[in-house]
């Protein structure tokens, strides 16, 4: 069997500070592992969001790397959001 390729994640909105740091909840709750054939990914869940999104990042194997993982995607999206007027 192949090893993982994502991790899975629930991330809950959280109200932001003041000073615009993103809190964000991310909740492990699971991986995907690609085909043998490379056309597609099996999900093994251990629960599901409640709000029906799930996002996919990079498996990293260390918890420390996983962090890093976590820590660039927070930043990458607070990167993109538009100022509001």
């Amino acid at each position: 069997m192949a090893s993982p390729a994502y991790h899975a994640y629930a991330v809950t909105k959280r109200k932001p500070k003041p000073n615009g740091d993103n809190h964000d909840f991310w909740l492990a709750i699971g991986e995907a592992t690609p085909h043998a054939d490379g056309k597609g990914f099996s999900l093994k869940l251990q629960s599901l969001p409640l709000d029906g999104k799930i996002v996919l990042r990079p498996y990293a194997k260390s918890q420390e790397d996983q962090k890093k993982v976590i820590r660039e995607a927070k930043a990458h999206k607070k990167e993109a959001k538009v100022p509001k007027k």
